[in-house]
């Protein structure tokens, strides 16, 4: 209705005069100065997520608020990320007056032709094409293919594919999109994902037979003993040779089984699926061993005995780092949005480290009570508890030598059960 919508609009900020924002610019920049010098891709998005969060505050001044979602924008669109660049901008229209259509297809269009990433750029196309024609099936189905696939962006994805003009994709997502809990059904969804991955080749077959491993292994304790040697035949053959575990038994500190209601209290421990990604989980044995590592919190006398740095020995190249935990003792929404949780520094045999913030309530969850964030995806679901999962880029020139796990500056007490490294195709 659009007398509902007047309001709303009258409710935007005016853009700040041009020296008001040429200040705050030079003020964000000089800020960051350090995370602005750093000039990989990965590291150019980090900053950008970084300022993107610092956006939200209503607290701070409108030229400093435009500056850090201009910036966002702008360096989004510089490492080839439209989908990151589009957030900032709708984050942008929703606290100022801007054509936001006219900002997404120009940065769309810039991303597009700054990635090197084929895929990403057919998803960038499509997308632009979605903001004059958002039922266009061709343009659903590829822009929810690279979501779901590429991405692992499964909340923006499943939506997209369920309106492409893809049958096969159309028909997962659907059954997808409808939360089964049956392991009947979750069985017939990773059989229709694996179904696809057989007529295709390459890397999409691979991130096809990935995407039916999550589903297979989430069927596996609910189905038959026939059943289940499929889908643990199917897992195996999808992560194969894939992904190497970095083992933490020697340096897991804490034990999630000790904290009464608060407890996570994991279904299956060992070598475990979650979001495509084998991860070796550690068993606690009841409450006898830890199972975690988890960083200093102020909050508990417990948690001030936890540290706030573990380094952990790799010598493996890869092409992404898997991280099973994102989520925190008094995380998000019981500690403030955008503060730093953990950093992960990531030491390699050669050139410069690359560090990345992992911010409460953008990438890291409370553990209770299941609260959602835009920047991790729910690999658990244990009753009142969750265990998330995300990613990080790695070097493709470069050994890892070694994973730092440093405390941030908040309250929280970030948890981490497992990390795999994916290697190179």
């Amino acid at each position: 209705d659009p007398q509902d919508a007047a309001p709303a609009r009258a409710a935007l900020l005016p853009i700040p005069p041009a020296e008001d924002a040429r200040k705050a610019e030079e003020s964000v920049r000089s800020l960051f100065k350090e995370e602005y010098s750093r000039k990989s891709s990965s590291e150019t998005l980090a900053l950008a997520r970084k300022l993107l969060s610092l956006a939200d505050d209503p607290r701070t001044a409108a030229a400093t608020r435009y500056a850090l979602h201009t910036e966002a924008m702008g360096l989004a669109t510089k490492a080839g990320d439209g989908f990151l660049a589009v957030e900032s901008i709708e984050g942008l229209a929703c606290a100022f007056v801007v054509d936001a259509m006219a900002l997404k297809k120009a940065a769309l269009g810039k991303a597009a032709s700054s990635t090197r990433d084929v895929e990403a750029a057919k998803a960038y196309t499509a997308l632009k094409t979605l903001l004059d024609k958002p039922d266009d099936g061709g343009a659903n189905a590829a822009a929810g293919k690279y979501l779901c696939l590429y991405a692992k962006d499964l909340a923006r994805g499943l939506p997209m594919l369920a309106k492409g003009s893809h049958a096969g994709l159309r028909a997962v997502a659907e059954r997808e999109l409808s939360n089964p809990t049956d392991a009947g059904i979750a069985m017939e969804i990773a059989r229709g994902w694996w179904a696809l991955s057989e007529k295709a080749s390459g890397r999409e077959k691979r991130l096809l037979q990935v995407r039916a491993s999550a589903w297979y292994a989430r069927a596996a304790s609910g189905v038959d003993s026939v059943s289940r040697a499929e889908c643990e035949k199917r897992v195996q053959e999808a992560t194969e040779g894939r992904f190497v575990p970095v083992p933490l038994a020697r340096i897991a500190n804490n034990t999630s089984t000790r904290w009464g209601k608060y407890a996570i209290v994991l279904e299956r421990c060992g070598k475990v699926a979650a979001c495509g990604v084998p991860f070796e989980l550690i068993d606690p044995q009841g409450e006898k061993t830890p199972n975690i590592v988890q960083l200093y919190s102020p909050l508990s006398d417990n948690a001030k005995t936890l540290p706030k740095r573990v380094n952990i020995t790799c010598g493996q190249v890869g092409r992404t780092l898997h991280i099973l935990g994102a989520v925190a003792s008094w995380g998000y929404p019981a500690t403030p949005r955008g503060t730093v949780s953990m950093k992960v520094r990531l030491v390699y045999d050669a050139g410069e480290p690359a560090e990345f913030d992992l911010l409460n309530g953008i990438h890291v969850a409370d553990s209770w009570n299941k609260p959602e964030v835009a920047g991790s995806t729910k690999a658990f679901d244990l009753g009142n508890s969750q265990v998330r999962y995300l990613s990080l880029p790695l070097r493709a020139d470069a050994g890892l030598k070694r994973i730092e796990l440093l405390k941030g500056d908040d309250e929280t007490a970030p948890i981490v059960f497992a990390i795999s490294i994916e290697l190179p195709e």
